[in-house]
């Protein structure tokens, strides 16, 4: 390391040893209910380093135990905009949604929050619990929807021919998430503005059962 470089690794490395020390003591305050003490002590080191998601998303939590629900859902938009796949701020932003009555917001949110679990990832019983009601609340929100989109185009459904009633619920499970579309990937040869058409249905092949 130059000499130049020293005074600087100098400052990096009291401003680490600080923040640390910041947030040993406003888990402490935590740990003794001290609730305010410990907002104060993040918000100290929030102004040392704003870009610690970790820190953000402490805040929202406080905030949220306090009943400071907008300005939690502020902390919470800060650490997203920070890790925008954070499973715990987006699980924490789903309940902040689901309290404010905005259930259809809150279970897209709790579905993605899903979605960022590491199979296998050993988790603490509390996270553990936040994600299966997650899921739930996820799961009751596609069905929910589901029930609705075939309820509307149920009747024009039912007098489309076979490979159209098909499309017609692929199109719903796509929609819903429930479902992968795989395209078309050519691997040597690709001819130009052919249908894009991820399986042929057997209708569209009446020679078929002869050939067979």
């Amino acid at each position: 390391m130059t000499d130049s470089l020293k005074p600087v690794a100098g400052v990096a490395g009291a401003q680490s040893v600080r923040l640390s020390a910041l947030k040993g003591e406003a888990r402490r305050f935590v740990e003794t209910g001290q609730f305010d003490q410990a907002i104060a002590v993040l918000q100290v080191a929030l102004s040392l380093d704003d870009r610690d998601p970790t820190l953000w998303l402490n805040l929202a939590g406080l905030q949220r135990a306090r009943g400071e629900h907008r300005a939690a859902a502020t902390s919470v938009e800060q650490a997203l905009a920070i890790e925008p796949k954070s499973m715990l701020a987006l699980l924490m932003k789903g309940s902040l949604l689901e309290r404010a009555g905005d259930h259809r917001a809150a279970a897209v949110q709790y579905g993605r929050a899903v979605a960022q679990r590491i199979p296998g990832a050993p988790l603490d019983a509390a996270t553990e619990a936040a994600l299966q009601r997650a899921d739930d609340v996820y799961r009751r929100y596609l069905d929910d929807m589901a029930r609705h989109v075939r309820a509307e185009i149920g009747a024009r459904q039912s007098t489309a021919r076979t490979v159209e009633a098909r499309r017609v619920e692929l199109f719903i499970d796509a929609t819903l998430g429930t479902r992968r579309i795989y395209p078309q990937q050519p691997t040597d040869y690709c001819y130009p503005g052919l249908p894009a058409i991820e399986f042929h249905d057997r209708d569209e092949f009446p020679w078929l059962p002869a050939l067979e």
